[in-house]
């Protein structure tokens, strides 16, 4: 027999062992679990991420009830979004500051080349202005046309201790939703001028302009990120700016 002639009955008896492999013999293995591959399946199949679109990000610990603080802190954290040309062009979170509806937000939040600006707070939705900015601490201020009864975010103005539980809290970009973003922290540093600390936190857009907060519900600063690092914008930071703006500016 030519070498031509064996390839091509090599060739027809693979195809015909194929065959019978598929339609006869894995059908049975895999009826009888011959090779285990049912336990395996399933475990795949439980390792499936589930799909949590809707649901809020928490992940407290055993240890502590932050019950109390999300119910403190919800209302006086505000989303805030930026348009341009009608297409949305950042969004985050920022608290507001002033019952009469002033804000504090990341002032990268807002951009000055962006030509419409809202804040979602409380189920409403409301045209905001940009009246201050501070360039040095990335804090900008926003006033919203409203009710004179918002309700005003409490600053803690002591840092943290090292290893404490803290929250991160933020508000949904979504237009139709007011949507509550929380995850559980620690903190990881304290610098040597006992000014700032930092954060356990990986990059998260949705964490732009999201609020620190302990326990009982106050706040101790907004989170920027930096070279894909979590940066703390204290309270005395956002404080400053706001005593600032107002001294400078009383009808703000």
């Amino acid at each position: 027999m030519s070498s031509y002639k064996k390839i091509l009955v090599m060739a027809a008896a693979g195809v015909a062992g194929g065959l019978i492999g598929s339609l006869f013999i894995l059908p049975i293995t895999i009826r009888t679990n011959f090779l285990n591959t049912a336990d395996i399946l399933t475990k795949v199949a439980s390792q499936q991420p589930k799909n949590t679109q809707n649901e809020p990000k928490i992940n407290p610990v055993s240890s502590s009830d932050y019950s109390e603080a999300i119910s403190n802190v919800s209302p006086s954290v505000v989303a805030v979004q930026s348009f341009l040309g009608g297409e949305l062009l950042r969004s985050g979170s920022g608290i507001m500051l002033t019952q009469d509806g002033l804000a504090a937000t990341l002032n990268s939040l807002v951009p000055a080349n962006a030509d419409f600006f809202q804040i979602k707070i409380n189920g409403g939705i409301y045209k905001a202005k940009v009246v201050f900015r501070s360039f040095k601490s990335n804090v900008a201020l926003v006033s919203i046309a409203g009710a004179d009864d918002y309700q005003v975010a409490s600053l803690e103005m002591n840092l943290p201790k090292l290893g404490q539980h803290l929250l991160i809290f933020a508000k949904s970009e979504s237009v139709n939703k007011d949507l509550p973003l929380v995850e559980e922290t620690l903190v990881s540093q304290l610098d040597d001028s006992g000014q700032q600390f930092k954060i356990l936190l990986a990059p998260d857009q949705e964490f732009y302009g999201a609020s620190v907060v302990n326990d009982s519900g106050s706040i101790l600063g907004l989170i920027d990120f930096q070279n894909q690092k979590p940066v703390i914008i204290g309270s005395t930071n956002i404080n400053a700016v706001l005593t600032g703006a107002l001294t400078k500016f009383p009808n703000l």
